[in-house]
């Protein structure tokens, strides 16, 4: 009779652990369905995919459609033409008749020719800024006075300045990037601390222009808002952007709420 009890308790608990794992299972399958979702399967925004979202991969090769290749039918194109007057003008000319063996004189004509566009070699243009002093027939000694932007002895002008915050911020390439590329082309390595203070400095003076685009936005009917996860110093912040038609802000903030803008 023992026997039968226990068998029997054993039953009911074999029915009841069953039960539970069945209940476990499906809290287990609706916990992994969750961390699943993202904003191609379900009604997430992209943001919350953060840094962990898959790129976009493009097929190596186009897809066949039976188009033709190359430029199609009412393509204007951006096809190359001779100029009138090219930078410089390489000559090549023959010294010996290819027959007779000959030697030939004279300027000879243009049967042909052909042109290669190209970049010049790049180097850098120093110019100098010389302070000139007179004498005074008082004995006063006066001088010249350096322009305002011309601060140090030796220092970077502004077309640099401006190609290396273009590169770096309008074009995404990384500090150390633009130094090896200045360095690369001229034989100057353009300091990233430089750019950092240009960049600054440059922020500052377009204060007053962000703060009048913020306060458009703010006072739009419409406006449209959305935010992208990116790292700062190895740490998620949020790249955010407010825009209608006339006016568009991008900022990073560390936080997605209300404080960002």
């Amino acid at each position: 009779m023992v026997e039968t009890d226990d068998i029997a308790q054993l039953k009911a608990l074999i029915l009841a652990q069953q039960e539970e794992i069945a209940t476990l299972k499906a809290v287990i399958a609706d916990l992994m369905a969750r961390l699943a979702q993202n904003s191609a399967n379900s009604n997430k925004p992209p943001s919350t995919d953060g840094l962990a979202k898959k790129p976009i991969i493009k097929p190596a090769l186009p897809k066949q459609g039976g188009k033709k290749v190359g430029g199609q039918t009412g393509h204007t194109g951006n096809t190359l033409h001779m100029v009138e007057t090219p930078n410089l003008i390489h000559t090549h000319q023959a010294t010996h008749c290819h027959q007779c063996g000959l030697a030939l004189d004279g300027p000879g004509c243009v049967v042909s020719k052909r042109q290669v566009f190209d970049l010049p070699a790049p180097r850098l243009w120093v110019e100098e800024h010389q302070l000139i002093a007179h004498q005074c027939t008082c004995g006063c000694e006066a001088s010249g006075q350096f322009p305002a932007d011309v601060a140090a002895p030796v220092q970077y002008g502004p077309g640099i300045q401006a190609q290396s915050v273009l590169l770096n911020v309008d074009y995404r390439i990384p500090f150390a990037k633009v130094k090896q590329l200045w360095a690369d082309l001229t034989g100057y390595a353009y300091n990233p601390a430089t750019l950092i203070s240009t960049q600054t400095t440059l922020g500052e003076q377009l204060a007053p222009i962000e703060e009048q685009i913020k306060e458009q936005l703010k006072a739009a009917h419409v406006c449209h808002v959305d935010e992208t996860g990116v790292r700062v110093a190895g740490k998620l912040h949020w790249l955010h952007v407010a825009s209608n038609q006339s006016y568009t802000h991008l900022f990073i903030h560390p936080k997605r709420g209300n404080e960002r803008f």
